[in-house]
Formats: structure tokens, C-alpha cells, sequence
């Protein structure tokens, strides 16, 4: 509780007392990336909308992003990690994760107002549907549920001590440790009990943008990366379904958009989601770079293929993420898993 108490009042006063500003300079012959996923026009309240930042909250970051660093683009970054060309000091790239219509819609007027370029990364065989992203929707459905006990891929019912939300939660992050075939007839099951269109399913937070729009974005200058086809947890994949799912997806958005695709964003992104195998999939499959997502500053030396992301999940008070992106916050943080979806898991 003291350690807890003692992080909140550095990071609260971290800027202020220029802090942050010694942190940055630390860092400064080092690379950031930050790691978004949706930006709604309006805040969502609740822990079904931990991924979405609202409109005005991402602007704001924006301007600290535009004051403090110097924002690149995929070409700059992977000819300053490949050695072709140093990049420059401050540098920090801005990414997108999943393929969301709001990254159009919402993201892309502001990042161009500001002229500040960005990466989103794409889930191939998402775009263009009506699908629900698997994690989301295995969380939608078992709040949906019907009954207090919610079933688990294992089998067993689990009965929620206190948080429905929470052993939900729970149940999600054990999918992620499943066979894509045994999470399809989990999902199949959840289908079966629950509505057709879940009640906190929200279209400005959960709907994909089609192939059009992806061409949008690319004809507005941002770059495109994959995100693979069906967002699968990778390191859990043999080799031919890995190989697929790196291979056609970026073959997909280079053919449907004329995006390079130079960059890959591993789906989840902690360190229990990619392995050496995977690494060396992304080199085969003619990415120059990959990304992760630890929540640590990526610095001055970042291996190629696991690239570490800073996660900016929805409602992070602005002095939290003025000391995630210079690096202070990484200095509390416990030595644990890291959701992409939800920022660290501590």
C-alpha cells in the first residue's frame, strides 16, 4: 500500500517538478513507441471500454507527444533499426492495434491536425465483417450469461466472489491459452446462451473498418501494418498456421491498399505471446519490424522483431501518460505479464 501510495504522488507531481523532463533526457538517443487500439468521440465509463480513449484525452496526449518528441513514420523506424539511416533523437512512433472504423473515423482528424503520423495495424480477416474481436466478444457474452455461475473453457462454472466483470476477465485471459479450435467451440457454446448481438456491444467501440476505408487511411499518408489475419495468440501456433497468419495478412494489405506493411504488432503482445519461432516467422515473412507490448520505453538498441510498445489504454490521467511515454513510469512498474488490451497487468 505504501509503495502504491508513494508511485501515485511521483507520477501526480512527476511533471510539475520536471521529473519527467530529466526521464526524457535520459532517454533521448532512444526510441518510445506508444500502443493505442480505439478512440471514441466520448469517453466510455466501465471496464468493457478499457481500450478506448476518448477523442479529447487523445488530443491532449497528442500535444504532449508533439511538444516533447519527434513522432515518425514506418519507413523512419525500420531504417533506424535495420542501421540504414540513425533516427532521430526523441523519436516516437504512435501505433494502432486491431483495425478498428474509429481509427478513421475518430483518430485520424486529430493525428492530421496536428500532423503527426501513426501506424494501424490490421486484423485482416476482421475487416470488412461484422465480427466482434474474439477477446471482446468472449467478454461481452459471458457478462450476457445467463445465471450467476459463468462457464470455462475447462469446463468448469466459476462463481464470481465479487466482480462479475472480473471472473470474466478472468475466463477471457484463459482463452488465450487455448487452442484456436477449443476457443471456436467455447465462443460456439457462449453463442448458443446468449442474445445474437450482446447488449453492451457498442459500434463506435467495436465495429472494423472495411477495405475502403483502410485504403482511406493510407491515401491520407498513415502507414498500414498487420495485426495477422485472425488475431490468434502466436506463440501458441505450429508452424504452418503461424506462417499463414504473418504471410497473408501482409500480403492481403499490400494488395488491397499499396501499404509497404512494413511493421507487425504481435496480437496480446506480453512476453508469453511470441517465442523465438516467432520471431524468426516475422524475419521470413519480409517484416523489417515487429512490436511487442512490455509497457517499456523501447531505448536505444530494441530488438528488431520484439519492438516493446508503451499500452495507452482509455481514461489514463494525463500525468500517468506524460510519465509512461518519457519512461518514469516503467521504473514502478512490477516485474509481471503485460495485456495489450488493458496496459500492464500488475
Amino acid at each position: 500500500m505504501a509503495a502504491r501510495w508513494i508511485k501515485r504522488l511521483v507520477l501526480g507531481t512527476a511533471e510539475a517538478c520536471r521529473i519527467n523532463a530529466l526521464a526524457r533526457r535520459r532517454n533521448a538517443g532512444g526510441l518510445t513507441v506508444v500502443c493505442y487500439h480505439g478512440v471514441v468521440e466520448r469517453p466510455r465509463e466501465g471496464g468493457l471500454f478499457g481500450n478506448t480513449t476518448g477523442a479529447a484525452e487523445f488530443a491532449a496526449q497528442l500535444d504532449y507527444i508533439g511538444a516533447h518528441f519527434r513522432p515518425v513514420t514506418a519507413a523512419e523506424l525500420a531504417a533506424g533499426l535495420e542501421g540504414a539511416r540513425p533516427l532521430p533523437h526523441n523519436a516516437l512512433a504512435i501505433t494502432f492495434d486491431d483495425g478498428y472504423r474509429n481509427n478513421l473515423t475518430q483518430a485520424a482528424p486529430v493525428l492530421r491536425a496536428k500532423g503527426i503520423p501513426a501506424i494501424f495495424h490490421l486484423s485482416t480477416g476482421y475487416i470488412g465483417g461484422r465480427a466482434i474481436l474474439w477477446p471482446d466478444e468472449i467478454l461481452l457474452r459471458l457478462m450476457d450469461w445467463p445465471g450467476d455461475g459463468l462457464p470455462a473453457p475447462d469446463g468448469r462454472t466459476v462463481s464470481p466472489d465479487a466482480s462479475r466483470l472480473e471472473a470474466a476477465r478472468t475466463i477471457k485471459e484463459a482463452c488465450k491459452r487455448i487452442s484456436p479450435a477449443a476457443r471456436e467451440e467455447f465462443l460456439a457454446r457462449l453463442r448458443a446462451e446468449t442474445p445474437a448481438t450482446p447488449s453492451g456491444y457498442d459500434a463506435e467501440a467495436h465495429d472494423f473498418m472495411n477495405w475502403d476505408e483502410a485504403r482511406s487511411l493510407a491515401s491520407m499518408g498513415f502507414d498500414l501494418g498487420s495485426h495477422t489475419v485472425s488475431h490468434p495468440i502466436l506463440s501458441g501456433l505450429d508452424a504452418a498456421a503461424l506462417r499463414r497468419e504473418l504471410r497473408e495478412s501482409r500480403a492481403v494489405i499490400r494488395s488491397q491498399t499499396g501499404s509497404q506493411c512494413l511493421t507487425l504488432a504481435y496480437p496480446n503482445g506480453g512476453t508469453g505471446d511470441f517465442s523465438a519461432k516467432v520471431l524468426r516467422a516475422a524475419a521470413e515473412s519480409g517484416y523489417p519490424v515487429a512490436f511487442s507490448v512490455q509497457d517499456l520505453i523501447a531505448g536505444t538498441a530494441p530488438p528488431r522483431f520484439a519492438v516493446p510498445r508503451v499500452a495507452v489504454p482509455g481514461h489514463v490521467p494525463l500525468p500517468v501518460f506524460y510519465s509512461k511515454v518519457s519512461g518514469l513510469y516503467a521504473a514502478f512498474r512490477r516485474p509481471a505479464g503485460t495485456d495489450s488490451r488493458t496496459g500492464p497487468v500488475q
